[in-house]
């Protein structure tokens, strides 16, 4: 079975159950393969619930976003953040990279 890891974009408003974001789950788990989706842990929570067929092979990890300077305390979408600070964000998703090859190694 092939293990995959999906990362959420910054702004997880685009992710609805009818959305882009969704179908390729589905497809996924129809051919068999585990899917590990892993964002911030407020942007988990605004995540479309998963639908029971696909609970067994679909995980959520939420991994929290590391410090950044100039980036304020609770910020973890481009909801969240005006235009200008945008790059903060995306600095603080790229420190995922150690969290996730953590997880990769656990998979």
């Amino acid at each position: 079975m092939l293990s995959i890891a999906i990362t959420a974009p910054p702004s997880i408003k685009s992710c609805t159950r009818n959305n882009v974001q969704e179908a390729p789950r589905r497809r996924i788990h129809y051919l068999g393969h585990f899917v590990t989706f892993t964002s911030s842990p407020k942007n988990i929570v605004h995540m479309p619930k998963t639908p029971k067929s696909l609970e067994a092979l679909i995980k959520l990890v939420r991994l929290p976003l590391p410090h950044i300077e100039n980036l304020q305390k609770g910020v973890e979408n481009t909801m969240d953040i005006l235009g200008t600070k945008n790059y903060f964000l995306k600095k603080a998703y790229e420190g995922f990279q150690d969290a996730m090859a953590e997880l990769l190694k656990l998979s």
